[in-house]
């Protein structure tokens, strides 16, 4: 398998905001303060637009597989 790091655009939103709430449901359930429903611990397209910061996703075969 050939992993493919690059900066994330806002094209990859989904699978990002996907990936966020797939860690809030992992720690759902150690921090009784996190509310129910699709929570954000914060912006992904500002992170990604932002002149102080980079978000990268690592693809498979054109699939996000990670991101950091």
């Amino acid at each position: 398998m050939n992993t493919t790091v690059r900066k994330a655009t806002l094209e990859d939103l989904p699978t990002l905001s996907e990936f966020m709430q797939h860690l809030v449901e992992a720690e759902r359930p150690m921090d009784p303060c996190i509310k129910d429903g699709e929570i954000s611990y914060y912006s992904i397209p500002d992170f990604i637009q932002g002149d102080l910061s980079e978000v990268y996703v690592a693809t498979i075969k054109d699939e996000i597989v990670a991101s950091g």
